[in-house]
């Protein structure tokens, strides 16, 4: 199922590689597949075209700390953080609390 997933949005991209969409999509397929490295780097381009993108920072974090890349995950989540108060989503602000508390404890 992930592989077909990945398949055809990859398609999608490589067709229109500034759809930050279609990015964002491949991203997860690949996180959803366990494929961290490759989804980081979508992520990455999706907040290139839309770096407004709260979720996308988030699951970047989420990528970063599971890669134990703690100094890009946190750079991730503050700035989803940031976005989520600004945006006004306080479910968000939770998650991206806990996941900062996390990763304070592993670095600990």
């Amino acid at each position: 199922m992930n592989d077909e997933k990945i398949a055809k949005w990859q398609a999608v991209v490589d067709t229109s590689p500034d759809d930050e969409l279609a990015r964002f999509t491949l991203a997860r397929a690949f996180f959803d597949a366990g494929r961290l490295e490759a989804a980081c780097e979508h992520f990455e381009e999706a907040l290139r075209l839309k770096p407004d993108w709260m979720m996308a920072w988030i699951l970047l974090g989420r990528g970063r700390m599971d890669l134990d890349d703690g100094v890009a995950a946190r750079a991730a989540l503050t700035k989803a953080r940031v976005l989520a108060e600004a945006q006004g989503h306080e479910d968000p602000i939770l998650e991206i609390n806990e996941l900062l508390e996390e990763l304070m404890e592993a670095e600990a």
